[in-house]
């Protein structure tokens, strides 16, 4: 095997990225959609990434809702989406879709179907344009660095994401709890 050490610099870099004292809430884990362009998540909201095709899932036959699926993951049942579906993109056949983010929302876990992942960078809020108004689907846009060069990166709205997929779930909360008024 050939040292490559180019390759264990990016190794090195990435692990003191995410072992520094540095705010973990100005980090973010980069991935693809189904369009080449790159998204954005807050790593405090990652619990971890998976292999998709590893995963074991029981699919949702509905053709109207953004579940794709849904799993067990070490003990706790996640709620798998196809990230590209939600936002909008192209979707890919399922072959395509290399991992699945993991995520943690208030008791909610989300797995959220991605074909790649790219890195996981700083972002500092000084860099972050105020996106929303552009895409509803989306709080900031940013330039990141991937492989030396600068891309734009969407900064997806989980927010957004969450309401939409739990939107039913919402409103039959919301009239359960009038009920009890």
């Amino acid at each position: 095997m050939e040292y490559n050490e180019q390759e264990d610099i990016e190794d090195i870099d990435l692990l003191e990225l995410i072992m520094t004292s540095s705010n973990a809430s100005n980090q973010y884990l980069v991935f693809n959609g189904s369009n080449d362009e790159c998204y954005a998540i807050n790593v405090l909201k990652v619990v971890e990434i998976l292999t998709y095709k590893d995963l074991e899932m029981v699919k949702n036959g509905s053709s109207d809702s953004l579940i794709q699926a849904t799993a067990q993951i070490r003990d706790n049942i996640a709620t798998i989406i196809n990230f590209d579906e939600w936002f909008g993109n192209k979707i890919l056949d399922d072959s395509e879709y290399e991992y699945i983010i993991l995520t943690g929302f208030g008791g909610h876990n989300i797995g959220i179907m991605i074909p790649s992942v790219e890195y996981i960078v700083n972002i500092d809020s000084n860099n972050m344009k105020d996106n929303s108004k552009n895409n509803p689907k989306t709080n900031f846009i940013s330039k990141v660095k991937i492989n030396k060069q600068e891309k734009l990166c969407t900064i997806f709205d989980c927010d957004k994401l969450l309401t939409d997929l739990f939107q039913d779930t919402l409103e039959k909360n919301d009239v359960e709890k009038l009920k009890t008024l």
